[in-house]
């Protein structure tokens, strides 16, 4: 004997369906939106390490002393 279809099996597997879908469909948005941060993210590490590396380099060239220039006769 089969199962006869009901009104209740079609509109929950009916419901069912379009939550997974949304679910599928924000899954994916949210799956390019963490690429984007990412990207993002990695792009404020370099520029952060640039600046810091230009920091301290003016920091050096500040505190370095340079050599007395020669006497003019």
């Amino acid at each position: 004997m089969t199962p006869q279809p009901s009104a209740i099996n079609l509109t929950s597997g009916l419901a069912l369906g379009v939550i997974g879908g949304v679910v599928a469909v924000f899954g994916g948005i949210m799956l390019w939106v963490g690429l984007v941060l990412a990207l993002i993210g990695a792009y404020q590490v370099i520029v952060g390490v640039y600046r810091l590396a230009t920091a301290i380099d003016l920091l050096a060239a500040r505190t370095v002393r340079k050599a007395p220039e020669p006497a003019r006769k």
